[in-house]
Order: C-alpha cells, then sequence, then structure tokens
C-alpha cells in the first residue's frame, strides 16, 4: 500500500513541477520576445488551468491592447471571470465579442445569466438569460429561468409564456419532480393571468383561455403531485365554471362545479355558486334534474342554512311535490325564521296538503274505512293544525292511533317497540348515507318512516338525502322515456325496477303501461313524444308538457294534435299570468310587499323573458328597505369575491365587518379563518 501511495504522489508532484516549470519557460521566452502572441496565449492558458484566474485574466488583457477582436481571447477572459463570478465583467467582454457562432454566444450568455442568479442578482440574470433567448429560443434551462424570475416579478403573462416553452423543449431523462414542477409553475402562472383579466380588467373571453390552459397542463402532473397541489390548482376549475355562468353555459359551468365539489366541496363560494345555477337550471332552462343535482350538494353541505332550504323547499313546491316542500319549510320555522315570504309559503303549502287529505279521509270516511279515513284526518291536522280537523277526528273515534304523529298504528306493537325498530332503520340510513350508498340509505329510510314518521332526531338525514333520491329518479325517468321513444324494451324494464323503489305507486303504474305499449315502428317516437306531452298536460306540468309537444311537432305525426295543446297550454298560462298581475295589484294596494314578489315570481317561473314582471320585481327590490339579513349577504358575497381573486386582506376585513353585526352569519367564522391562513 505505500508503494501505491509514493506512487500516486510522484505522479501528482510531476505534473504540478511540469505545469510550473512550463510557466518559467513560457515566461523566459516572452522576455526574449515580449511581441509573441503565441507565448502569451500559452502561458494565459497555463495559468488559467492551473486556476490562477487573475493572472490568467492579466495576460489576455495584454494581448487584447494589440488584438482588440481576438475572438479566442475574447472567450477565454469571459471564462475566467465567470470562474471569479465576476458576471458583470464577463459580460462586458462578450459585448466585444462580435461571434457569428450564436451558439458559442447563447452558451456565454447563459453562463453569465446562472453566475448573477446564483449571486441573486436577478436583474442582472433575468437580462443575461433574454440577451441568451435572442439567440436560442429552444432551450430549456434558458426559458425556465426566465419564467421563474417574471414569475417573481408577478409578471404572470410573460412568465406563463416562457414556462409552456420550457415545457415544449423538456429535455429527454428530466427527473419527474422538475417535470411536475414546471406543470405547477404553469398552472399557477395560468391562473394568476386567468384572474387579472377576470377580476381586474373584465377580460372574460381572455380570462377562460387563461384557466383552460391551467385545466389542460392540471391533468398532466403526476397523481400523487396532484394531490399533494390539489388547493392551489382547483381554483383554475372553479373560476372557468363562473365564466360558463356568466356566458349562460350552465351545462358546461355544472360539469366544472361537480367536479370541484367532488375534489373538495368546502371550497369557498362553491355552495353559494351550485345554489345560483340550480335556480338558472330552474328558472331558465327548465331543467330540473340539473337543479335538484346542484340543490342535493348545497344541502349536503349547508343544512342550517336558510336561504338553501327555501330555495329547495321552492324547487319542491315547483314540481307540485308539496309534502316534501312541506318539510323543508317546517325546518325553517324550527329555525325560527320569521321571513314573511318563506312564512307565505309555508302557509300555502300546508293548506294545499291538509285540503287534500282532508279530500281523502271524506273519501275513506264515506265508504266505510275508518282507519284509513282517520289516518288523512290525522295528516290533514298534522299539516294544519286546524281545529275542524280535530273535530273530524274525533267524529271517527279510532282509539287505535295516537293523535299527532300518524302511520302509528298502535294494535300492532306498543308505541316504545316501534319507535325502537324505527330507530335501527334510521341508524342503518344513516350509515349507508355516509357510505354513499344513497339508495340503501332511502330504502332503509322508508321502512323507518313506515313505523315512525316523523322523527326529529333523523330530520336532517332526510333534508339532505331526499334532494339526491329525487336526482336519481329524475335519471331514471329521463333513461326510461328515452328508451321507451327508441323501442328498447329491455332496458326500460331494467330501469324501471329500479326506480320501482323510488317512485310511488301512481308514477309506477304509468311508466309500467307505457313500457308494455312499445312498438318498434319509427313513427311511434312522435307517438309516444305526444303521450308524455299530454300526461303532464292532464298533471298540470305545463312546463315539461310543452317540452314534449314542442318535440312532437319534428314529426308529422300528431304535429297538429301536439300544436293544438300547446296552444291550449299557452292560453291557460296567460291566464295564469293575468291572475297573477291581478293578485300584484291588489297586493301594490295594501302594501303587501310579500304577496306582490309572490306573484312576480310565479308569473317569471313561466314567461322568464316577461319584461313587466322583471321591471316591477326590480322596482321592489330597489324600494325594499335592507334589513340586517340583506346587509349581512352583501358583505358576505364581496368578501368571498375578493378571496377568490386573491385578495385575502381586503375579504378579511369585510368578513370581520360582517362579524360585528351578525357573527354566526352562514360560514363566515369559517371563511375569516381560512383568509387569516392565507395572509400567513
Amino acid at each position: 500500500m505505500r508503494g501505491i501511495a509514493l506512487f500516486f504522489l510522484i505522479i501528482i508532484f510531476s505534473n504540478f513541477s511540469f505545469s510550473k516549470s512550463a510557466v518559467s519557460l513560457l515566461k523566459n521566452a516572452l522576455a526574449r520576445e515580449p511581441n509573441n502572441i503565441e507565448y502569451r496565449i500559452d502561458l494565459a492558458g497555463e495559468y488559467y488551468r492551473a486556476g490562477f484566474y487573475h493572472d490568467a485574466i492579466k495576460e489576455y488583457k495584454k494581448i487584447l491592447e494589440k488584438e482588440k477582436s481576438n475572438e479566442y481571447v475574447l472567450h477565454h477572459i469571459i471564462l475566467s471571470y465567470l470562474k471569479l463570478s465576476d458576471y458583470k465583467n464577463a459580460s462586458l467582454y462578450a459585448k466585444k465579442l462580435n461571434s457569428k457562432n450564436k451558439m458559442l454566444l447563447f452558451s456565454i450568455y447563459s453562463t453569465i445569466a446562472q453566475t448573477a442568479y446564483n449571486n441573486r442578482d436577478f436583474k442582472y440574470s433575468e437580462y443575461s438569460f433574454k440577451k441568451a433567448y435572442t439567440l436560442y429560443k429552444k432551450d430549456y434551462t434558458v426559458n425556465f429561468y426566465l419564467g421563474f424570475l417574471l414569475f417573481s416579478k408577478r409578471n404572470y403573462k410573460k412568465a406563463l409564456f416562457y414556462f409552456q416553452n420550457a415545457y415544449n423543449v423538456i429535455p429527454a431523462g428530466l427527473k419527474e419532480k422538475e417535470k411536475n414542477d414546471l406543470l405547477y409553475n404553469i398552472i399557477i402562472s395560468a391562473i394568476n393571468v386567468g384572474m387579472d383579466n377576470y377580476y381586474n380588467k373584465n377580460l372574460k373571453i381572455e380570462a377562460a383561455k387563461a384557466f383552460d390552459i391551467a385545466i389542460k397542463y392540471s391533468k398532466k402532473l403526476s397523481p400523487s403531485y396532484a394531490d399533494d397541489t390539489l388547493s392551489d390548482w382547483l381554483p383554475a376549475y372553479f373560476l372557468r365554471a363562473k365564466i360558463y355562468v356568466d356566458f349562460k353555459d350552465y351545462y358546461k359551468a355544472k360539469a366544472l362545479y361537480f367536479f370541484v365539489y367532488d375534489k373538495k366541496n368546502d371550497l369557498i363560494g362553491l355552495i353559494e355558486d351550485l345554489s345560483s345555477l340550480a335556480q338558472a337550471f330552474e328558472q331558465e332552462k327548465k331543467d330540473y334534474l340539473s337543479a335538484i343535482e346542484c340543490y342535493a350538494r348545497v344541502i349536503a353541505q349547508n343544512y342550517d342554512d336558510t336561504d338553501y332550504i327555501y330555495a329547495i323547499a321552492g324547487y319542491y313546491v315547483k314540481q307540485k311535490d308539496y309534502e316534501h316542500a312541506f318539510w323543508y319549510l317546517k325546518e325553517l320555522l324550527n329555525k325560527n325564521d320569521k321571513d314573511e315570504e318563506h312564512l307565505a309559503l309555508y302557509n300555502r303549502v300546508s293548506s294545499i296538503l291538509s285540503k287534500e287529505c282532508e279530500r281523502k279521509a271524506k273519501k275513506f270516511f264515506k265508504e266505510g274505512n275508518k282507519e284509513k279515513a282517520f289516518l288523512f284526518f290525522s295528516k290533514a291536522y298534522f299539516f294544519s293544525k286546524e281545529k275542524k280537523y280535530r273535530n273530524m277526528l274525533d267524529k271517527v273515534g279510532l282509539k287505535k292511533y295516537t293523535d299527532n304523529e300518524y302511520f302509528i298504528a298502535v294494535y300492532f306493537k306498543n308505541k316504545r317497540e316501534i319507535k325502537k325498530n324505527a330507530e335501527l332503520y334510521y341508524e342503518l340510513a344513516l350509515y349507508y348515507f355516509e357510505k354513499g350508498a344513497f339508495l340503501n340509505s332511502y330504502l332503509s329510510f322508508k321502512k323507518a318512516v313506515a313505523l315512525y314518521y316523523p322523527d326529529y332526531l333523523y330530520k336532517g338525514l332526510y333534508l339532505k338525502l331526499f334532494p339526491i333520491i329525487s336526482s336519481k329518479k329524475e335519471q331514471f325517468i329521463t333513461r326510461i322515456e328515452y328508451a321507451v321513444v327508441n323501442g328498447d324494451k329491455d332496458l326500460a324494464v331494467s330501469l324501471l325496477s329500479k326506480l320501482k323503489k323510488i317512485v310511488n305507486d301512481d308514477e309506477y303504474k304509468y311508466y309500467a303501461r307505457k313500457i308494455t305499449e312499445i312498438r318498434k315502428k319509427r313513427y311511434d317516437i312522435a307517438y309516444e313524444l305526444y303521450k308524455n306531452g299530454v300526461y303532464y298536460y292532464k298533471k298540470a306540468y305545463y312546463t315539461k308538457a310543452k317540452y314534449y309537444f314542442t318535440k312532437t311537432l319534428k314529426y308529422n305525426a300528431y304535429g297538429k294534435s301536439a300544436l293544438k295543446y300547446l296552444k291550449l297550454i299557452k292560453n291557460k298560462e296567460k291566464k295564469i299570468i293575468e291572475r297573477e298581475k291581478k293578485r300584484y295589484l291588489e297586493a301594490l294596494k295594501k302594501e303587501n310587499r310579500v304577496e306582490m314578489k309572490v306573484a312576480l315570481t310565479n308569473i317569471l317561473f313561466i314567461d322568464s323573458k316577461n319584461g313587466w314582471a322583471k321591471s316591477e320585481l326590480l322596482k321592489l327590490k330597489k324600494g325594499a328597505p335592507k334589513d340586517l339579513k340583506e346587509k349581512a349577504k352583501e358583505l358576505y358575497l364581496t368578501g368571498i369575491q375578493f378571496y377568490t381573486s386573491g385578495k385575502y386582506k381586503k375579504a378579511l376585513e369585510v368578513w370581520m365587518r360582517l362579524r360585528k353585526f351578525y357573527p354566526d352569519y352562514k360560514n363566515v367564522k369559517i371563511y375569516i379563518k381560512r383568509a387569516k391562513d392565507k395572509i400567513k
């Protein structure tokens, strides 16, 4: 071992001695011939190779005094300065280098830029990288650093340009993390460009393009990296959805909002936007399936929000599904909601339900079926609490039922056992709901309801669950109708077997009858559309009837009949609008603002473009004094706008103002905490 070590030591010493002797020989040669350029270049080279860069620079400078444009010498003096991290002097000599070799110049400027960057002289680094970029535009490193430097200056548009350039020339073998980092930089730059265009410049089309870029590149992230950075790139989808809404492209907006909801359902502003989208589907598109799909997500996250509960109640009222509307309206009263408009709708719905139950109860009583008569009188009393129904219950006189908890047949089992069994089904329903098995949850819930209904402890589950089931019901019905129209009996039967679990007997019989009548001939498409229209017309569901009759017009068969029905619907709607106008004018005389608003809303539900109703509703809103809740809502939404545009301090200021006079308004406490976290 000692012999080997000695051998290496001799080699190192010999090389060092050789370098030193070479310098000595070159110095002696220059003493004899001081103007010999070759000797001086060799001497400078020896200094450079030995790491004596200052000495090398001195010799190169002497050469340049005589040969100012010597390309070789200029190149090597630049390299010497760069070895000393003196990028400014290196740049000074680079300007003197008039080489036709662009790649040589590119290499010099990119090295200068990198050295300046390492020395945290970012301004000089940017300048030098830009010089390098003019010489060669397809270098990954130059584009990446320019993007990074411009991003740090908040010049997001140019940063995005360079980051995208870098992505287009990714070198082979780039590590996955580095590739993900580049994608991330593209996404965040694009989001910032989009937000600037959307919030500050009101350039929605340009903003949409930027968000589309962010979405495109977010799909290229590796799954684990995407999960880790979810909160950073998800706003691109959310903000793009907002623009789709602005341009009334509600279906594309829905797809993006649902994607966001599935990823992060507590994103600030998401539930508010979903609620608005639901109303747009309901009022403008008359697409009740999409509306209830939105509402289902809203109520799942905001069970305590009275605005959302009322919106869903309104949806069920328009669907003439009064019993479900009743439960949402009743929940508003349980939450001590004293809004006059909400109370007016509750009274209207409870009156409709109690009268319908009274009608059925009288029918059963006349038929001698006292048990069913009692059941429906009990329901009528439950819905309205009117004394006349209490008297009717006394008249029927059965002692087999309790007087205020209908559906409980005490002669089967005692009340305590029934309640206990019902609670087991409720618990099972809750378990399925939390697992996302909503249909199983609903079926368990129905079994519980059949034993003990209603149950206060589980009403929250009911209010969250039913919009989900309503959306599934609408989906099944839509698909069954499509199968019937296209003569696909097997598919229709399969779908109906699933639908049976969530519809009432009348609805099931209607669709079962339609399926048995399926005929394979082409002209039956028109017939099925026409029949659907007649069905909904008889149910006074004119919006859906119009939908089917209008589709029927595309076919010769049944076209004339469909046209007649459309005229009938138009006349009926005209009469309803006239009736609501009179209602409005009478309410105006009495200064009953609630009745006025209800009348105008009913008109706009039939005719969303009615100019008179729109104008009057606008006047009504302008003339209304802002109560505490309206002021709170205004500040709440303003804060959300600031937050989603990245102005976290302003959002915090607005929400803090709101909290002073309405501390428990919606999610304001949670939103304040998130804004503070962002500012940190």
